[in-house]
């Protein structure tokens, strides 16, 4: 007998299981859509008006109490129980007088605690706490503002006004923590518009429960003085513990890109120094920079050899920022195995004439979270939804929001695709032109007469380009007249962005500029491109001897 009972329970569980799963789901989905419905605010400004015309606060907060119980369990965006939540907070203060009035708004917190646990355990996120001293700070000060003339002082001690002081300045911490922590997950809306339509909501909240303090007040005693003083302080206490919290809430990390793309976005670009070896960010640096209005690091793989991503995109991580990957000169390098440009947030990859694929003009970009997908889609095709048109998803497309138009021709996609079919062809030519400068210029290096590339053990590059470093300026100078004298092309690629006249203008230097102005002035690049002659590179080889007066043959394939 004690097998088959043991299988009627487990047969008992497992169905069990099933069922609170399904309901779990399909109460998480119905939170979902709610959510994102168009009938969110309606609802919610609906039973708020309804409780506050009936003069019945206490049922109003249990009413939006269990809104914000469900929206917590059920939906995986935080936000979404921000709205009733305040909305309910509103309401309460219409029960600061009396404890027994509090005490049933107050029975909801144990409910709301399991419901955020639960939350938390069915979603979790890395805590990020930021200045939450400040936060706590100012909501208490707002706190005691409202209270200043309605308790006196020996009020002001009493458990009810400690807990409001204190517990509410303790509980909007725990709250500005959590919200901090979740903003930074990513969203396939944007957030601050959300952000927006919730505190649209609360003033219309706001405003309706005046005006119906206001005019009860009226209908009663013919005017309305008691309100303007009491009620009215009460309800502007709410105001300043509803929206003091909400810039540090604000304060969420957006999205950008690249230097031009960054300043369209009016965003202050933050330049930091390089490593000398890759010529690379530097990843130890980039933390020193950051501040809490940072939102994005972009990093450059320069020469198409990877930065170091695994530490970089830790540090995102802790700071909830986000991370673009210039991969401009990276297609085909590779990163402990993973292409560069596929490991960040989003990744840009160059196709300009200069590079080692070509269209002319144009570009990709990569998309490593399939929620921005539409919104890529948008922006490139000048702010509609052709592309949900072209693939049978509406019956018609329209102008839907703000975009450009990156479209590239067919003809120069064509050209491009004719030299992807032969990636690697083109690859392993670029790298045997870069493997013999290398080889060739060794003994230059052991004399120290110049320095060369350096690759990372982790790091699989594309030969993008070859430089050498000289001593300083001047040698660089006439190194690049001496080549020019003997019909060898070579130029000194960048001018540092945080010192172009835009870089100037629209950014700054974090920090100390140590080796990227001194390291860009001594590199130089050689000649390197698919198909690359034998007599041209050994002529290269030659002259750069030459140059140096070697005293021995130059060593080459």
């Amino acid at each position: 007998m004690w097998m088959p009972s043991l299988d009627l329970a487990t047969g008992l569980w497992a169905r069990m299981r099933r069922t609170l799963y399904t309901l779990f789901s399909r109460l998480s989905r119905a939170a979902q859509r709610f959510w994102m419905s168009r009938a969110y605010f309606p609802v919610l400004l609906t039973v708020s008006a309804a409780f506050m015309a009936a003069g019945e606060p206490v049922y109003g907060v249990a009413a939006l109490g269990c809104i914000v119980i469900w929206l917590l369990a059920a939906c995986p965006d935080l936000l979404a129980p921000v709205c009733p939540f305040f909305m309910a907070f509103l309401m309460s203060s219409q029960c600061y007088g009396q404890l027994t009035d509090f005490l049933p708004c107050a029975a909801l917190v144990p409910p709301l605690l399991v419901a955020l646990l639960w939350h938390f355990a069915v979603w979790p996120v890395t805590l990020r706490i930021g200045r939450s001293g400040l936060g706590l700070a100012l909501v208490s000060i707002a706190t005691l503002l409202g209270g200043c003339d309605v308790i006196s002082r020996k009020q002001a001690m009493e458990p009810l006004s400690l807990y409001y002081t204190l517990g509410l300045g303790v509980g909007m911490l725990v709250l500005y923590v959590l919200f901090r922590s979740h903003l930074t997950e990513k969203r396939s809306y944007d957030l601050h518009r959300r952000f927006a339509e919730i505190f649209c909501a609360l003033g219309l909240c706001m405003a309706l429960a005046v005006l119906l303090a206001y005019g009860k007040a009226w209908l009663a005693e013919g005017h309305i003085g008691g309100v303007l003083y009491l009620s009215y302080r009460n309800f502007a206490t709410s105001v300043l513990l509803t929206a003091l919290p909400m810039p540090f809430y604000l304060s969420l990390r957006h999205r950008g890109h690249l230097a031009t793309a960054a300043v369209l976005a009016g965003a202050k670009l933050v330049f930091v120094d390089v490593r000398p070896d890759t010529m690379n960010i530097d990843e130890t640096k980039i933390e020193a920079a950051i501040t809490e209005r940072t939102k994005v690091i972009v990093v450059m793989h320069y020469a198409g050899v990877a930065c170091e991503m695994d530490a970089i995109m830790d540090l995102a991580r802790r700071h909830g920022l986000m991370v673009v990957e210039d991969a401009a000169q990276g297609v085909m390098s590779t990163y402990k195995g993973r292409a560069l440009g596929t490991i960040g947030d989003f990744g840009c990859y160059s196709f300009h004439e200069t590079k080692n694929y070509s269209m002319g003009e144009g570009g990709a970009l990569i998309i490593n979270n399939e929620a921005y997908n539409e919104r890529a889609e948008i922006l490139r095709e000048k702010g509609t939804n052709r592309s949900k048109f072209f693939r049978g998803q509406v019956d018609k497309y329209t102008w839907v929001d703000f975009g450009d138009s990156y479209l590239p021709s067919e003809l120069n996609a064509a050209y491009l695709w004719a030299q992807l079919e032969q990636a690697d062809a083109i690859n392993e030519n670029r790298l045997a032109t870069w493997n013999a400068y290398e080889e060739a210029f060794a003994p230059l290096k052991a004399q120290g007469k110049l320095e060369l590339p350096v690759i990372p053990e982790d790091c699989v590059h594309n030969a993008h380009m070859y430089y050498l470093k000289l001593k300083n300026l001047q040698e660089r100078t006439a190194f690049i007249n001496y080549m020019k004298e003997n019909d060898v092309h070579t130029v000194f690629h960048y001018v540092p962005l945080h010192s172009a006249p835009a870089g100037l203008k629209f950014g700054r230097f974090a920090g100390e500029d140590v080796y990227t102005t001194k390291e860009s002035e001594r590199l130089v690049r050689l000649p390197l491109y698919y198909g690359l002659a034998q007599e041209d590179l050994e002529k290269v080889i030659r002259l750069v001897y030459d140059f140096f007066a070697y005293e021995g043959e130059p060593v080459h394939r």
